[in-house]
């Protein structure tokens, strides 16, 4: 193989390396929107998992309200 074989072959491997690292730039670039999708979509369910278990809470207190004011009118009618 003489010289400028070689410096062809050359510049098509870097030619087919570069073409691989800007595939693999814009797949990493294409993750890291998905991630921020991800975090977003992670966020909103940790705020609404906040959410459902301060009503769980809050019907737990008001069932434990309703079984006092119940047993108060057993004892009261007795």
């Amino acid at each position: 193989m003489d010289e400028a074989s070689k410096i062809k072959k050359e510049a098509s491997d870097l030619d087919k390396l570069i073409d691989k690292t800007e595939k693999y730039n814009d797949l990493r670039d294409d993750l890291k929107g998905k991630e921020q999708e991800v975090r977003k979509l992670l966020d909103k369910g940790r705020s609404e998992q906040q959410t459902a278990d301060q009503l769980l809470a809050r019907a737990d207190a008001a069932k434990a309200l309703a079984g006092e004011a119940a047993e108060k009118g057993k004892s009261a009618s007795n």
